[in-house]
């Protein structure tokens, strides 16, 4: 790693650690179980699971963390949430390319969203392949009927179905020139979820079209406001102004003094008055050089053991139906001492358990 990304790597993971950071976080968190410890721990497994992201500007980067943590959805994890995907952006003006990060949701973040905003009952959204016997019709009597065949077919069609607690229902239907439209504008297009998730984009493209019909929660409509942005070839970060407040410089800047505030200059001045000592000038601190041999990880943080992905999978379970699997299949061992065919059983059961209750509420 060269010398100029070893020092990105240290002034990012100091700008993450930072108390205006982690405030910040703190402030924009939903009430899902997220903290921002696990925030933050989750940044530095994206960065060292993904170097490019450090050649990225800071601000784009700090922000990407706020907006998912913002929306309470973990980014660059099995649960399929969120993504963080760097790419070059040119300015339209001077043609220079600068390394960015732009921010996916993905459709179990979508999911996830809707099912938190306590007036959707059933959510659903699948892929339509050739083979498949597919029929919708629109009217007064609507209604899609999806029988998959045996095959793996190509993707014709995305679409997703929704049912209100008051009994009404909905439906968006997507075919694949309309999904491959929308990808074809997408700033990530040629990286990322619509190269190594194709069918999952499509489903959350279906999902998020469907939003527009139905009650959103805060974090959805600013979920729906930031993907409507990136159809059309932007960014969406400019929707964030209300709750991102962090910003960082690119460069290397000299650390300056603190201001001293009237009140402070006022009290120095009362006590040489009054013949106290002179104020003894506080040593500036010396920062070693960086080099090759000190790059390392970056640390996790907080006191949280640290986890697998598959027991960070059972971990992100709701609680309530954790509790239900682990009472059914006699399970109560802590997770960080779970093994992965344990937590894959956790999970697997937990999933059951959610359609269980999701078509009970039908």
């Amino acid at each position: 790693m060269s010398k100029e990304l070893i020092t990105k790597k240290k002034k990012i993971k100091d700008l993450l650690l930072n108390p205006s950071s982690l405030s910040q976080l703190q402030m924009v968190l939903p009430n899902v179980g997220i903290t921002k410890e696990r925030m933050v721990r989750l940044m530095f497994s994206a960065l060292n699971q993904a170097p490019k992201l450090l050649e990225a500007t800071p601000n784009t980067l700090l922000n990407s963390m706020i907006l998912s943590a913002s929306l309470g959805l973990e980014p660059n994890t099995p649960l399929g949430h969120a993504y963080l995907i760097p790419f070059r952006q040119t300015d339209k003006t001077t043609g220079d390319k600068t390394m960015t990060v732009q921010f996916i949701i993905g459709y179990k973040g979508f999911l996830s969203l809707a099912r938190r905003s306590g007036e959707i009952a059933f959510i659903s959204s699948h892929v339509v392949r050739e083979g498949d016997t597919f029929e919708y019709q629109y009217g007064t009597e609507e209604f899609v009927k999806h029988i998959p065949a045996d095959g793996e077919g190509e993707i014709t069609h995305a679409y997703c179905v929704a049912r209100l607690k008051d009994g009404s229902s909905a439906f968006e239907i997507m075919t694949k020139k309309q999904i491959d439209g929308i990808r074809a504008r997408s700033t990530a297009r040629n990286s990322g979820p619509w190269v190594t998730d194709y069918e999952q984009m499509a489903r959350k493209t279906a999902i998020r079209r469907l939003m527009n019909y139905l009650p959103l929660s805060i974090e959805m409509a600013r979920a729906v406001a930031v993907d409507s942005k990136q159809e059309i070839g932007e960014t969406g970060m400019d929707e964030l102004a209300d709750i991102i407040d962090v910003d960082f410089a690119t460069e290397a800047e000299e650390e300056k003094p603190a201001k001293e505030s009237k009140l402070s200059g006022m009290a120095k001045k009362a006590k040489r008055d009054n013949g106290g000592p002179p104020e003894q000038a506080k040593p500036k601190a010396t920062e070693p050089e960086l080099t090759d041999e000190k790059d390392e990880p970056f640390p996790e943080v907080g006191d949280e053991p640290e986890l697998t992905l598959a027991q960070e999978s059972v971990a992100n379970i709701p609680s309530e139906l954790l509790k239900l699997a682990r009472v059914e299949l006699n399970i109560y061992t802590a997770i960080p001492e779970l093994n992965n065919e344990t937590c894959l059983a956790l999970s697997k059961r937990s999933n059951i358990i959610a359609d269980r209750k999701s078509s009970l509420q039908i």
